[in-house]
């Protein structure tokens, strides 16, 4: 009996000295004032001002403050024992590095589409992202949570707790029953509505549901708002799959217009999506230098040179390129098929290959786009790995473009263009700019210093783009050869930033206009052009105009000669009938909706353009 006294003797935390206890207590009031670092940041002007609409302000921004402090307050009571507190916090403390270099650069906490972009983002990708600087503060955030843990245990080792009385009685007790017992009833009364719900009633509180809906204060908040975002994703998500559910069911109606080949011809027609590829780096946009030596040769060739894209991450500007979605307002969008059901309803064999790596069966837009494709593969299907190029994708365009039994053909090519790492993008006989960024070395895109070589690494991703739609050029025009009709559409998903300006850095996902002007053209066969030269001369005149995402659904069908009832000839760039855009939505990534050409300005870190760009000297 005396052993085991003394074992669990031995075993106790040993009472903490006053010494320890004051000093204990200073460690944790600092380790909470490191938590709240980032609402501190959160009160100054330049968060305030990249939220336009959408600002914090006055006592608001210091009720962040009070509710987290509050939050962890309350905790330490209720568990008394402050390790375990601390244990609790760990987390956080790991993540805060994270969320700080997020904050700096992009001038907004990390959010709930973040999440969906990680999940979306495989290892080769993500550390192309993270570059040197990324890692330092990768390692930062494992020197926090050794340090969170060795807090911890020596106030585990000394005892450390939150004495008794009425104020951890009300912190403790009172407080915390009076939170959760009504956010406990309220989860419970709604599960049970749900499970009462028709599929209407779903459907239309799926279609109702805006990520970032939960008190915009509490969810950009630290550490609070790190849990509400990972609910506001899972919501979001559930809010995806019940709407794909109902879109898969559903259709336009689409039937063959009056700029349909009268007789059946053989029709084949290619959509190729780019990657990170800006307008302005295009030789047939004015770049100086050589980029785009195969597409300056291409007879009836039509650039968009004023083309905005939705947003700036593949994840949310490449759905709205296929559908008649916008960038989230109120709600998500109104549920409908995307332009692929219509081809195939128009009788249609549709095929959607990629280089990309796989997006998630619950991915927010893309994969309910490519489920409505008839065909589709993924040359990556495991993740993108290197030497692998959009080259790779032309195997599979002559074997569906051999199939005699398929006179009507639509194929979309999801490329991945010049995405970081550049340098990967290409084979070696395509490093025409020199000197580059090497492929097998880590790059930083952080680091100014690197800006010559990423600058030259990335042209030549735009050579090697070059080379590449001109290989499936020449196959679309040998295959439809003088009796039947093709083209092709190439739009970039977004652009790319290349340290413009004040950015300091080479990627996206950040308000920087070069993000928002990817490249965008179509290209006709000799037989298409001839035999649609009204369309040609409208798409001609549309193509100096503001274009922006919302023409490519129209366009895409008139040009196809596809009709449906919710075809709009003001938005179709080869009607007659566009005018300029007078307002182009974007998600500039910051937690709001702006227009482009007069909001996004405030926000540009690139500033102004002065003439065409010019490569590095």
């Amino acid at each position: 009996m005396n052993k085991n006294n003394a074992q669990n003797a031995a075993a106790a935390p040993r009472l903490a000295s006053a010494a320890q206890r004051r000093l204990g207590w200073l460690l944790v009031g600092g380790f909470v004032a490191l938590l709240m670092y980032p609402n501190l940041y959160l009160l100054g002007e330049p968060w305030n001002w990249a939220l336009p609409g959408h600002k914090i302000i006055g006592s608001g921004r210091v009720h962040v403050l009070f509710v987290n402090l509050l939050l962890v307050a309350m905790l330490v009571a209720a568990v008394r024992r402050v390790w375990i507190a601390i244990a609790v916090l760990s987390p956080f403390m790991t993540l805060l590095p994270l969320e700080l270099f997020y904050m700096s650069q992009f001038g907004t906490p990390t959010h709930a589409a973040l999440l969906g972009v990680i999940s979306d983002t495989d290892r080769t990708e993500a550390m192309s992202w993270l570059g040197t600087t990324g890692v330092i503060v990768l390692g930062l955030a494992a020197l926090a949570l050794l340090a969170s843990w060795a807090l911890a245990a020596w106030l585990h080792r000394i005892g450390l707790c939150w004495p008794a009385g009425r104020a951890r009685t009300v912190l403790g007790v009172w407080l915390p029953l009076l939170v959760g017992v009504p956010l406990a009833v309220a989860l419970a009364v709604s599960e049970v509505r749900d499970a009462w719900r028709t599929d209407q009633q779903k459907l239309d509180r799926a279609v109702a549901y805006r990520m970032g809906g939960l008190p915009r204060a509490m969810l950009i908040s630290y550490p609070a708002g790190i849990p509400l975002r990972i609910a506001d994703f899972y919501a979001y998500q559930d809010a995806m799959r019940v709407i794909r559910q109902h879109v898969n069911g559903m259709g336009f109606g689409a039937r063959r217009s009056a700029q349909a080949p009268v007789q059946p011809v053989r029709e084949v027609y290619v959509l190729v999506v780019g990657e990170s590829l800006r307008a302005d780096h295009l030789q047939i946009n004015g770049y100086p230098r050589d980029t785009t030596p195969h597409l300056a040769q291409a007879s009836n060739l039509v650039s968009l040179r004023d083309f905005v894209s939705a947003a700036s991450v593949t994840r949310q500007a490449v759905p709205p390129l296929f559908t008649r979605r916008l960038p989230q307002v109120e709600g998500l969008f109104k549920p409908e098929p995307s332009v692929l059901k219509a081809f195939k309803e128009a009788g249609f064999k549709t095929y959607w290959f990629t280089t990309q790596a796989p997006f998630g069966k619950d991915d927010a837009g893309i994969s309910m786009v490519l489920a409505q494709a008839d065909e589709v593969r993924s040359v990556s299907p495991e993740g993108w790995r290197p030497g692998v190029y959009d080259g790779d994708l032309l195997p599979w365009v002559d074997e569906v473009l051999a199939r005699q039994d398929e006179p009507r053909q639509l194929i979309v090519l999801h490329t991945r263009g010049s995405h970081a790492q550049y340098s990967l993008r290409y084979p070696p006989e395509f490093e025409k700019f020199r000197p580059a960024a090497p492929a097998g070395e880590a790059v930083d895109p952080w680091d100014p210093a690197q800006l010559s070589t990423l600058h030259n690494a990335y042209d030549n991703s735009v050579l090697y783009t070059d080379w590449f739609v001109s290989q499936v050029m020449q196959r679309v025009e040998h295959t439809t050869g003088q009796a039947g009709q093709g083209w092709l559409m190439f739009v970039s998903d977004h652009g790319e930033t290349l340290f413009d300006g004040t950015c300091g850095r080479a990627s996206h996902g950040f308000p920087s206009r070069p993000n928002f002007l990817p490249a965008a053209f179509f290209w006709p066969t000799a037989n298409y052009a001839h035999r649609h030269d009204g369309q040609m001369q409208a798409l001609r005149a549309a193509s100096v105009l503001r274009t922006d995402y919302r023409v490519m659904f129209h366009s895409l069908l008139d040009l196809a000669g596809i009709a449906v009832p919710v075809y709009d000839p003001a938005l179709s760039l080869s009607s007659g009938l566009y005018r300029a855009a007078t307002e182009r939505l974007i998600d500039p990534s910051t937690g709001s909706i702006i227009d482009f050409d007069r909001e996004l300005p405030a926000l540009d870190c690139a500033g102004p353009q002065q003439g065409p760009a010019r490569p590095p000297h």
